[in-house]
């Protein structure tokens, strides 16, 4: 591509970027530094981290965690390389009354399934809803009624938006660059913006990528 080109298009990209529309409404960051927004489970983006909704008050926590592991050589005292195996720590928790119901580490292979009654089955164990307490082993002609709870959670809907998105900045981080959005959400009469999705839990709670489940006092 000839430089002239190359330099149309960064204008371009850069004309299609907007000034925040509201300079005077603070950031979801602000928010949560104020003690306005309380983390209620923060998501730890340094790892592979999903949380995933049951209803509108349970939800599965799972981190993936590299576990090195250290030998020795047969031939000689000199150490090998590190090696490890990958687990999945997983908790299942409830965010209005702080309960957990149950905390475990799976393999990396291993999935967290769900039915349509909330159930879930984790390595040929059934834990029945909606206690969680009783445990019992998987009735394998029942297993085909299970999904895998990352596909078949709780579905959540995008905040109320109380003015557009806009594409406020272009980072050029590759050949193509990365445009960045900012949101204007609003949640129980407070406004605020955020460059990251947020969406409905219920009443004061929601959950955003960034940050994780989030709750305003």
């Amino acid at each position: 591509m000839k430089p002239f080109l190359i330099f149309s298009g960064m204008l371009m990209v850069c004309l299609s970027c907007t000034k925040d529309k509201h300079p005077d409404v603070l950031t979801l960051k602000q928010l949560i530094e104020k003690g306005d927004i309380v983390v209620v489970e923060k998501r730890d983006s340094t790892l592979s981290h999903t949380i995933s909704f049951i209803n509108d008050s349970i939800y599965l926590s799972k981190k993936q965690h590299f576990i090195y592991l250290s030998g020795k050589s047969s031939h000689d005292n000199v150490k090998k390389e590190a090696d490890y195996v990958i687990k999945n720590s997983i908790e299942l928790k409830n965010m209005i009354n702080r309960k957990t119901y149950f905390t475990d580490t799976i393999d990396s292979g291993s999935s967290v399934l769900i039915d349509n009654k909330g159930d879930l089955l984790i390595n040929n164990t059934v834990f029945a809803s909606p206690g969680y307490s009783t445990r019992k082993s998987a009735d394998s002609s029942k297993v085909k009624d299970y999904k895998d709870i990352e596909t078949s959670a709780k579905a959540l809907t995008m905040l109320d938006e109380f003015d557009e998105s806009i594409i406020y900045k272009w980072t050029n981080t590759g050949k193509l660059g990365n445009l960045h959005d900012l949101f204007y959400f609003q949640i129980n009469g407070t406004k605020f913006k955020s460059t990251t999705e947020c969406y409905f839990i219920r009443n004061k709670y929601f959950y955003n990528s960034k940050y994780g489940v989030l709750k305003f006092k």
